[in-house]
């Protein structure tokens, strides 16, 4: 049986109904038999389904500590001004805007949606970004981090 992470979502307005999905396309490897089966978390909070989720093993800690600027400075999302439509010299000039607005040059900017082939991929989409690792070269001389959002597949 192969495990695969399910995209969830709200049914329109409806808040009363979720909506699951789960596909055998690519990128996902093809299964000749599809069987949807979940979990459902109940608790009083998000915090409280987080926790019972790490102490029954549904979830795993960390293995590292993250890089502490991670959570002291603040980072940059692409969503907000490019949505869907982002790319590698959209990311750069963003990056060289924040710093020329006057904010910290020691902050990271999160390529948001879009930025790969196909969801849970995690292959740059060559038409947006021919040369991924070459974003790191014009952004080096301003200390800035780059991550991206990513949604695995398995």
């Amino acid at each position: 049986m192969h495990r695969l992470f399910i995209f969830t979502g709200w049914k329109g307005a409806d808040t009363s109904r979720v909506c699951f999905v789960a596909k055998s396309e690519n990128p996902y490897e093809p299964r000749e038999e599809l069987q949807l089966s979940y979990d459902i978390c109940v608790g009083k909070d998000v915090k409280d389904v987080h926790q019972r989720s790490l102490a029954t093993g549904v979830i795993s800690k960390p293995i590292e500590i993250p890089d502490e600027g991670m959570l002291t400075l603040p980072f940059w999302s692409t969503w907000v001004q490019f949505k869907t439509e982002v790319n590698q010299s959209l990311v750069i000039d963003f990056a060289k805007r924040i710093l020329s607005e006057g904010f910290l040059s020691n902050s990271h900017i999160e390529i948001d949606d879009d930025w790969e082939t196909c969801y849970g991929e995690a292959v740059f989409n060559p038409q947006k970004f021919p040369d991924p690792a070459g974003i790191n070269s014009p952004l080096s001389f301003l200390y800035q981090k780059i991550i991206v959002t990513y949604v695995p597949n398995r």
